[in-house]
């Protein structure tokens, strides 16, 4: 049990399409966040260096950006949650 990536301990298939729902889910948060990041820091990226924000501006931009995956991380929801 230590060594395996998943294990049900309920008889059935219903655990599994449960795993298989939540992992689902799990993507859909990730890329989400992927493309959530990427625009957000491509128009950041843009506005600094097209000059029409300061560097200190963008500089305090960047670590929003991985705020913001945070708190879609952690808003989306788990494994033990319902859809």
């Amino acid at each position: 049990l230590a060594a395996a990536d998943v294990y049900l301990s309920r008889p059935g298939v219903a655990p599994l399409v449960e795993l298989v729902w939540a992992a689902r889910r799990t993507m859909r948060t990730i890329r989400g966040s992927l493309g959530v990041s990427l625009c957000y820091n491509v128009i950041a990226a843009s506005l600094a260096m097209a000059g029409l924000i300061s560097p200190l501006v963008a500089a305090i931009l960047m670590p929003i950006s991985s705020f913001t995956v945070l708190a879609l991380a952690y808003l989306s929801p788990t494994f033990g949650g319902k859809s």
